[in-house]
């Protein structure tokens, strides 16, 4: 059981390690997309498995109710990927 518990945790610190890492780089990044700018802003939604499909659900109407104005606009787009 030990085995797996320590399989499971370098796995998951090389993951956080990879995202800190992504996120610096974001953060340090010279030019930052201003989405301000933007024709179109795209969502994507992955409803994936489990739970994942309810949660999904509700998220997107939750998107769909904050973002109505941008979403009839055409400024937004909600896409089920």
């Amino acid at each position: 059981m030990e085995k797996y518990i320590e399989i499971a945790t370098e796995h998951f610190k090389k993951l956080l390690c990879e995202q800190l890492e992504r996120a610096n780089r974001l953060e340090n990044a010279a030019k930052r997309k201003d989405f301000s700018r933007q024709n179109k802003i795209i969502i994507g939604v992955c409803y994936g498995d489990g739970i994942g499909p309810i949660i999904c659900r509700e998220a997107e109407a939750l998107l769909s109710e904050l973002l109505k104005n941008e979403i009839e606009s055409g400024k937004v787009e909600l896409k089920t990927i």
